[in-house]
């Protein structure tokens, strides 16, 4: 694969206006850093975060510049599955689905294909989402979830492939694998990003449940956002909480709460998140009719 990092290394180093000589300072030659840059050797790791730490950068900032350059290749980093999704473009996630097939077809060694093979399952999923004629098959769900089981500790992939796939998933099932990624994703949970990916996968599962009149599990998962006590920063997370608490209660009978699910819609469509609103007033709307 091109060397994408050293050319994302020497953007970040001139944008902090930082000579070679400066960055490498007493770790390594500045001849070293030079020759990573233009694609000719490699950094240890060691070497590679020490020179980030003298230019004020975080790994995390490094790989969200790094992302930016590799998503185009990537179907896990591109916006253009969230966006083919929410404006139900059949035709967009026909090609990139045709394009995941490709690269599947070409894989050259088992890790790839696994990986390819994986994207191209959650293209599918979102394509059934839009009411397309493609469906994932059994085979493919038993692939993805063998896949999940045999990961001990789920990070951003797992959690992107559990998130997009969850609609084609049996309500026991996804019951079975909100647990598990529970216990799988300790690791990574101070991550802010994996932190809120877990959050509204679990409020997800909330709504589906309710949805699938499987209020047990329901409130199983509002218990444990409950405990998390999610912070006020994550507005977002906590105003879906807050609705599906709402959606639970009118289930059981409370016919008041809807209200509250309303006003919780009406707060998303101040602030702008349209399809959200539309698919939270769509569900409302189902439940006067």
């Amino acid at each position: 694969m091109k060397n994408l990092a050293g050319k994302v290394f020497k953007l970040i180093r001139n944008s902090k206006q930082v000579s070679l000589r400066q960055v490498a300072g007493n770790c390594i030659s500045a001849g070293q850093l030079s020759r990573f840059e233009r694609n000719e050797s490699h950094l240890t790791v060691d070497a590679f975060l020490n020179s980030l730490q003298r230019m004020n950068v975080s790994l995390e900032e490094f790989q969200y510049l790094y992302n930016i350059y590799h998503q185009i290749n990537d179907v896990r980093l591109s916006q253009e599955l969230s966006e083919a999704y929410v404006s139900k473009n059949i035709v967009k996630l026909n090609k990139m689905l045709a394009c995941s097939q490709k690269l599947m077809d070409e894989a050259s060694d088992p890790l790839e294909l696994q990986t390819y093979t994986l994207n191209c399952i959650v293209i599918k999923a979102i394509m059934t989402y839009c009411n397309s004629d493609t469906a994932v098959t059994e085979h493919e769900i038993t692939y993805l979830m063998e896949y999940l089981f045999s990961v001990e500790e789920w990070g951003r992939y797992e959690l992107w492939i559990f998130t997009n796939a969850a609609g084609v998933l049996s309500i026991e099932t996804l019951d079975v694998f909100s647990s598990e990624m529970l216990k799988r994703t300790q690791l990574y949970y101070s991550n802010s990003n994996n932190r809120r990916k877990i959050h509204q996968m679990l409020l997800n599962v909330i709504n589906l449940s309710i949805s699938r009149e499987r209020n047990d599990i329901a409130i199983r998962y509002i218990t444990h956002l409950d405990k998390l006590n999610i912070s006020d920063t994550d507005m977002y997370e906590k105003l879906l909480l807050k609705y599906n608490k709402a959606y639970y209660s009118y289930s059981n009978g409370n016919k008041e709460a809807l209200n509250i699910m309303k006003q919780c819609a009406k707060f998303i469509d101040f602030i702008d998140c349209e399809n959200l609103y539309l698919r939270l007033k769509d569900e409302i709307m189902t439940l006067e009719s």
